[in-house]
């Protein structure tokens, strides 16, 4: 090579020719390394070593080796009573990546135990198996070996030939054109102008251990003994077949003896920030899967969107608080007012459609289903079910949206993973992301929340109640004492109780909220509660444990009926008449609440004995 008026020289690099017995003399003289005999079929000439399939069949292969041809079919292992064919493919497929009771990811390859040459790969979702077909060796019996943990066997040592004319040399011996030979029992040879072209049966893989393995005189192929079936519970079971016990559990039989392996879970399973462990259907082991997302609406109106964004606004109107804007399958609505005549604003109700349905929310717990008074619990088979807890309403519908109400200013909506992307409306549009959440109604995005809260309202203008501030200064900014106790009553979130809160969720947002909520608060009265609901809520979600009872001011205990106590953690479907029979599964969730004495339910705010339920509501 000239390159930068200079000669490099580079040397050129011979294969390695060990195990060939066809290395032939007489090269040319151009020609620096010798070479194997190579191999030619139909006018085309192929080195030692070629592989190449026929065009129209992707089963049958030809390999070139030391001049001889070894044409063979391949053969497959499929562990599946059912495999799979795919076009352009030899092997057919056996759907899954389990074998044998063991889990293989993508692109995993692994070797059948009992035969070498059968390699099975985890591809698209399903495990094929082929057979390497192994070439007709050229040389003596004398010098094959087969290498330790391989497939195929080799020949140890080279040999040098001379290539004769219209002549096969194969292992020491000489043929003549069109002469045919017949190396071992699965293999036939015939004499092609100096290739062999040789046609050799491939035996079928073996799933039974060498020991046991049988060849009749004279045939080719070993084989297995005849398989025992397996009787698993008072079922029969095929040898190797496999089958599902449980989630957990996977079956195979095998020579009459049946095997079953447990999927073991990872104790040190990690969810990222927004997921929990939970155990999903048809699975053995818990997965990180999304919270479901929660709105919250507290005090002076502050609002925490789905996605966690918080902002202000003081608008009194009716405005739409959250809507499934793909499916329409519920919307929620909030109507703001003026509280203690300062012309603040704070939520006096919220309304939900859904179906048919309208259910109020109202102040003092009250309840309204389609504009009429119930009394709680209230449930509609199939869509939704009312019911106190506590001190609050908690709605629930078969849409996977729940809504709890203190009946005074606090409301929380939880909505499942399923309307991720789905939603609009104050709550923001649950897609993840907190820096888009202010985008109203008219596709804007807002930088203050009083201009995006705007852009949601509906209906007239006539329904709005906020009447204009007389002095737009808040009290703590003209009141010196107002101000000391705002900052005095709102430092209950930095209590040594709270830690634990405070290690898991930024706590300033929710005191700059508090301390809003209390200077527009009247002297005598304790406004501090909604942030604090807010933030204890929002806390025990991000999995702190925090005792409600140490805020009694906020948390008073329930007022239950005679003959029910209270308890801390009472149950969120609590037994009543209209839920006797009922046999859909119920939320686990832990907060104090009413329990009925010995074996009495709730109906129409009392405890009753089930023998006393009127039938309709049976």
């Amino acid at each position: 090579m000239f390159q930068n008026l200079q000669v490099e020289c580079e040397k050129v690099r011979c294969l390695k020719l060990e195990g060939c017995h066809a290395i032939l003399f007489g090269q040319p003289n151009d020609r620096c390394c010798e070479q194997c005999k190579g191999c030619r079929a139909n006018g085309t000439d192929y080195r030692s070593g070629d592989i190449w399939s026929h065009p129209s069949d992707p089963c049958q292969r030809r390999h070139c080796r030391a001049g001889v041809i070894t044409e063979s079919t391949e053969r497959c292992f499929a562990h599946c009573h059912s495999p799979v064919p795919v076009s352009g493919q030899c092997c057919p497929v056996c759907p899954g990546c389990t074998f044998r009771g063991q889990k293989y990811k993508e692109g995993d390859t692994f070797k059948l135990s009992t035969d070498p040459c059968t390699q099975c790969v985890c591809q698209n979702g399903s495990i094929s198996c082929p057979k390497t077909s192994c070439p007709v060796l050229n040389c003596p019996k004398s010098v094959i070996y087969q290498p330790k943990g391989e497939c195929c066997p080799k020949c140890k040592g080279m040999r040098r030939i001379f290539d004769v004319p219209f002549r096969c040399y194969f292992a020491k011996q000489i043929y003549r054109r069109g002469q045919m030979f017949q190396p071992d029992s699965c293999t036939k040879c015939t004499c092609r102008s100096g290739t062999s072209l040789c046609s050799r049966v491939t035996c079928p893989s073996l799933d039974c251990p060498a020991e046991e393995r049988s060849r009749t005189e004279g045939g080719c192929c070993e084989t297995c003994p005849v398989r025992r079936h397996c009787t698993y519970h008072g079922t029969k079971r095929a040898h190797k077949e496999e089958w599902m016990v449980n989630a957990c559990m996977t079956c195979s039989c095998d020579h009459g003896v049946t095997y079953c392996q447990r999927e073991r879970c990872s104790n040190s399973l990690w969810c990222p920030q927004g997921y929990q462990l939970r155990l999903t259907k048809d699975a053995c082991c818990p997965k990180c899967v999304e919270h479901d997302a929660v709105c919250t609406v507290f005090g002076d109106p502050h609002y925490r969107t789905f996605d966690g964004r918080m902002f202000n606004f003081q608008g009194g109107c009716k405005y739409l608080l959250v809507r499934d804007c793909h499916r329409h399958t519920f919307t929620i609505k909030v109507r703001n007012g003026v509280r203690f005549n300062s012309g603040f604003a704070w939520t006096q109700m919220l309304a939900v459609f859904i179906g048919n349905s309208r259910i109020s929310l109202l102040q003092n717990l009250r309840v309204k289903v389609n504009r009429k008074r119930v009394s709680l619990p209230f449930v509609k088979a199939g869509s939704f079910s009312i019911r106190r807890t506590g001190n609050s309403v908690r709605l629930r519908t078969q849409l996977g949206v729940d809504v709890v109400w203190d009946g005074d200013s606090f409301l929380e909506v939880t909505v499942s993973n399923q309307f991720k992307n789905k939603l609009c409306g104050l709550c923001g549009n649950y897609n993840g992301l907190k820096s888009d959440d202010l985008t109203g109604s008219d596709g804007t995005m807002y930088t203050d929340g009083e201009e995006y809260g705007k852009s949601w309202r509906i209906g007239s203008k006539r329904a709005c109640k906020t009447n204009p501030r007389v002095d737009t200064k808040p009290l703590c900014e003209k009141d010196e004492n107002a101000r000391q106790r705002a900052n005095r009553v709102c430092s209950v979130f930095y209590e040594h109780s709270l830690q634990p809160c405070r290690r898991v969720l930024p706590v300033r947002p929710y005191v700059t909220s508090c301390i809003t909520d209390m200077c527009d608060c009247p002297p005598g009265r304790y406004c501090a509660c909604e942030a604090l609901k807010a933030y204890l809520s929002q806390c025990r979600r991000a999995g702190a444990s925090i005792p409600w009872g140490r805020h009694r001011k906020c948390f008073p205990p329930p007022n239950c009926p005679n003959d029910a106590k209270t308890v801390q953690c009472s149950d969120a479907c609590p037994r009543t008449c209209s839920n006797l029979n009922s046999l859909q599964p119920c939320p686990a969730v832990c907060e104090e609440g009413c329990l009925c004495n010995d074996g009495k339910v709730f109906h129409k705010e009392a405890c009753i004995e089930p023998e006393l339920c009127p039938r309709s509501s049976s």
